[in-house]
């Protein structure tokens, strides 16, 4: 199917660009030249991932760095790609700016944490120096949001058509900063861990190939107990 797509190149020590693509669509069956670049890393950021409550470190976690503007928002120039050793430690080559730290949304959803909502875990300053002892926290998702993603169009029983293979997100509306992902299973059932709050439940519209599928639901969480 014709596609945009963006080519990002990553070797230890260096920075690659974003956001370069081909600037064209490309077609079935039709290729393309992209020539890509890779900068030199001339600072270092180093530190641990942690869990927020436990503070127990997180091992074999890939984490993105990519460059941020003065907002603390990602401007999607450079990036670079680490993982976290046996100890959840780090140290990420990056270029002498603002950068912002980000696990991926579906890495955060596989370990059971829920993924910041709003911009990067940390956004560091490597414009004078060498970043150490940077701390990383990601909070643990405490309960399940669970769910049937249907199309509004019916089968030859009139019973609704289970959507399967789609993104579903859940964000915090209450206030609280937080994401949750997944993907709907071949009966159209999602699996969503958050922590306890207002969430707004949407599948993504890349996903679908029609807005009949688009819209999202409130949800409402409550823990009790000690």
């Amino acid at each position: 199917n014709e596609d945009e797509f963006d080519i990002v190149a990553f070797k230890p020590g260096y920075v690659g660009a974003l956001a370069v693509g081909t600037e064209r669509l490309l077609g079935k069956g039709e290729t393309l030249t992209a020539n890509l670049t890779l900068e030199p890393g001339a600072r270092t950021v180093s530190g641990t991932l942690k869990d927020a409550d436990s503070g127990a470190p997180l091992a074999g976690v890939e984490l993105l760095f990519i460059t941020v503007d003065d907002n603390g928002l990602f401007d999607n120039r450079l990036c670079t790609l680490v993982w976290t050793d046996s100890a959840g430690q780090f140290s990420a080559s990056v270029t002498a700016a603002r950068w912002g730290a980000l696990v991926r949304r579906q890495t955060a959803a596989e370990l059971g944490y829920v993924h910041p909502n709003r911009g990067p875990l940390v956004v560091v300053d490597a414009s004078a120096g060498n970043v150490a002892d940077l701390e990383l926290p990601m909070t643990k998702a405490t309960s399940v949001i669970w769910g049937t993603l249907t199309s509004t169009r019916t089968d030859a029983q009139g019973n609704p058509v289970p959507l399967g293979g789609v993104e579903v997100m859940a964000v915090r509306s209450d206030g609280g900063n937080g994401r949750a992902w997944g993907i709907t299973d071949g009966d159209g059932d999602y699996r969503l861990a958050v922590t306890p709050g207002r969430w707004r439940v949407y599948p993504f519209a890349m996903s679908l190939d029609d807005v009949d599928h688009g819209g999202s639901t409130w949800r409402t969480l409550s823990l009790s107990g000690d």
